[in-house]
C-alpha cells in the first residue's frame, strides 16, 4: 500500500523551477527493501524507525557510508516525563534542550538522538516508568546507510503531496509495514559497496580507513577540550557524547573503548562543574539583589526613624545660622541651618527683609507649609530675632 502509493506520486515527476531556491536537503526514498533508522551511524545502535520500501525521506547530512534523514512522521523517541506536559495522545515539550533518546534511560547506549524545544508538539505513544515513548517532530533525524536509498536529482513536484501520503500511513500504522517496491522511474540510485565490503564499511562510524570511530572519537575528544576551556555548549556536549557512546557500545578496540571511558567521565565532571558555576552565578545575583534591597529597606528605616517636620498645622521655633542658597532651593533661597539640616524659610506677607539676617544666628517661630517641590515644606517665618552673641563667641 504504501509503496505503491507513494511511487505513484513520486514517480516521473519533472525537476523543480530552477529560479527557486534550492531546498535544505537531498530528496530520496527507500529501496526496495524496508529499512530500520538508527539513533547514530552504526548498524548496533538502537533503532528508531523502520521504513517500508517506498518511503520518502530528506538526507540532511551525509557519513558516507551513512546518511542522517528526517523521515514522514517524525522518529519514535523517549523523554524524561518531566519535561512532558500532556494529555492523552497530545503532548508538549516544556522546557528548553531536553534531550530526545531512543530508549528509556541515560545508558551509553540511549545517548540523544537530538534535542527538543520548549514548545514542541509530541504525539504521546507509551510511558516506562518515568519516561515518556514519543513520536518526535520530523526535525528530529537519525541515521540509515546510504546504499538502501535511492536519490533525486531534485525535488520531485508531487513531493510534499507524496510526503503528506507517507506520513499519514505511518502515523497510522505506529510502523510502516514492509511492502514490495516499485522501480522509481527518473531516479538515480545510490552506488552501492562491493561484497563483502558493505559490512566492513558500516561498522566504521565515521567513514575513514582507520580503526571502528578512531577518527570521530579524536574529533570528540577535541571538542571536549574546548568545552573544558569553556564556555559550556549543550549542544556541542550532546554530540561529544554520542560519539564516546558510540564507541564504548560497538567498538572491540581495547584502547578506543577506555579512551570513550574516560572521555564520558570527563564529560560528565565538565557538564557538573558548569551546573555549578550557573548556580554559583545564580546565587551571587540573587545575594547582590538582597544585599541591594536590604540596604534600601535600611535607608528607607532610617528616614522613617529620623526627627520629621511637624504638620504644617502646627508652629515651631528653629535656631540657625540663616544663609542665602538660591543654588539649592531657587524658589525659597534662604535658609536656616540648624544641626547641619537646612531648612527653607520665607518671610509672611513681606514681614522681614530675610537677607538683612544673612550671616546672623537667629531664632525663628513660624508655621510649616507645603512646597510646590514635592516632599520639601517650607518655614512660614511669623517672628524672628537675631541672638545674642555668645561670651565666648571670637
Amino acid at each position: 500500500m504504501l509503496s505503491a502509493l507513494v511511487l505513484s506520486l513520486l514517480a516521473a515527476a519533472p525537476p523543480q523551477d530552477p529560479a527557486q531556491e534550492p531546498p535544505s536537503f537531498t530528496p530520496a526514498q527507500v529501496g526496495a527493501t524496508a529499512v530500520e533508522v538508527r539513533a547514530f551511524h552504526h548498524v548496533t545502535m538502537p533503532e528508531v524507525a523502520k521504513l517500508a520500501p517506498g518511503t520518502p525521506v530528506k538526507i540532511v547530512t551525509r557519513r558516507d557510508p551513512w546518511a542522517r534523514v528526517q523521515v514522514p512522521g517524525g522518529l519514535v523517541l523517549w523523554v524524561f516525563g518531566k519535561y512532558v506536559d500532556h494529555e492523552g495522545g497530545a503532548g508538549t515539550i516544556n522546557s528548553d534542550h531536553v534531550r530526545a533518546r531512543p530508549l528509556p534511560s541515560t545508558s551509553s547506549e540511549s545517548y540523544p538522538v537530538g534535542q527538543f524545544s520548549k514548545g514542541d508538539a509530541v504525539e504521546v505513544l507509551g510511558a516506562d516508568g518515568d519516561w515518556i515513548q514519543v513520536r518526535a517532530p520530523e526535525a528530529l533525524a537519525g541515521w540509515l546507510p546510504l546504499a538502501s536509498l535511492v536519490e533525486h536529482s531534485s525535488v520531485p513536484a508531487d513531493w510534499e503531496q507524496g510526503w503528506k501520503a507517507a506520513r499519514r500511513l505511518r502515523v497510522a500504522a505506529k510502523n510502516a509495514p514492509s511492502v514490495e517496491a516499485v522501480p522509481v522511474a527518473g531516479a538515480k540510485p545510490s552506488p552501492k559497496p562491493e561484497p563483502g565490503v558493505a559490512a566492513e564499511a558500516a561498522a566504521k562510524a565515521d567513514g575513514s580507513g582507520l580503526t571502528p570511530n578512531a577518527q570521530a572519537l579524536s574529533q570528540a575528544e577535541a571538542k571536549l577540550a574546548k568545552l573544558a576551556a569553556g564556555p559550556w555548549d549543550a549542544a556541542a556536549a550532546d554530540e561529544v557524547e554520542a560519539v564516546f557512546g558510540a564507541v564504548l557500545w560497538a567498538s572491540d578496540d581495547v584502547l578506543l573503548v577506555d579512551r570513550s571511558r574516560v572521555g564520558l567521565a570527563r564529560l560528565e565532571t565538565v557538564r557538573l562543574a558548569s551546573e555549578l558555576q550557573t548556580k554559583v552565578e545564580t546565587e551571587k545575583r540573587r545575594l547582590a539583589r538582597e544585599a541591594v534591597a536590604a540596604e534600601a529597606a535600611a535607608a528607607q528605616g532610617a528616614a522613617a526613624a529620623a526627627p520629621k517636620p511637624p504638620t504644617t498645622a502646627e508652629r515651631f521655633t528653629l535656631v540657625g545660622w540663616m544663609e542665602y542658597q538660591p543654588r539649592v532651593y531657587s524658589a525659597v533661597p534662604y535658609v536656616v541651618v540648624s544641626a547641619g539640616r537646612k531648612q527653607p524659610v520665607l518671610a509672611k506677607l513681606g514681614r522681614f527683609e530675610l537677607k538683612e539676617f544673612v550671616g546672623r544666628e537667629v531664632a525663628v517661630e513660624g508655621t510649616y507649609r507645603p512646597s510646590t517641590v514635592q516632599g520639601l515644606k517650607v518655614l512660614e517665618v511669623e517672628r524672628m530675632r537675631i541672638l545674642p552673641q555668645r561670651s565666648d563667641k571670637k
